[in-house]
């Protein structure tokens, strides 16, 4: 007996090309409509005056002073030393005084924690604490 086909036996295997035209036509509008048409150089800013106003000048802002806090920690003789950009702290007390007294300048200054891999956890730590009981928010591990 044999097996009855899906296909009658003078018809062959048509594929319906309607359907897959009809959703290549809808691809192409939807990626037309949501296409944004706008020319990036209006988009871009930009320190030119405006042509009506006749010479008038935007000042330009200050630039971003990208000035760092480097605190370093190393350890020697079994002690910790201390260093705040190049000035040298008794302890750790003395370095949240002067991270403090920078906040008060300018708290959005990068600090960078220089910490060696033979310093303990617990220095580092209060170092940390202390910038950001100080304001300082950008504050960051030094990679060695």
């Amino acid at each position: 007996m044999r097996r009855p086909t899906a296909y009658p036996a003078g018809r062959g295997f048509d594929v319906m090309m309607t359907p897959m035209i009809d959703v290549v036509f809808l691809l192409l509008v939807f990626f037309v409509c949501t296409a944004g048409f706008n020319r990036p150089e209006e988009e871009l800013p930009s320190r030119l005056s405006d042509p009506g106003v006749g010479g008038a000048t935007i000042a330009p802002r200050p630039e971003d002073d990208f000035e760092e806090v480097v605190i370093t920690l190393r350890e020697r003789a079994g002690e910790i030393e201390y260093q705040v950009s190049e000035r040298r702290c008794d302890d750790a007390n003395e370095v949240r005084e002067v991270v403090r007294a920078l906040a008060e300048i300018d708290n959005q200054l990068a600090v960078i924690l220089d910490v060696a891999p033979d310093v303990p956890l617990g220095p580092m730590i209060d170092v940390y604490d202390g910038c950001r009981a100080a304001g300082f928010e950008r504050i960051q591990f030094a990679a060695h």
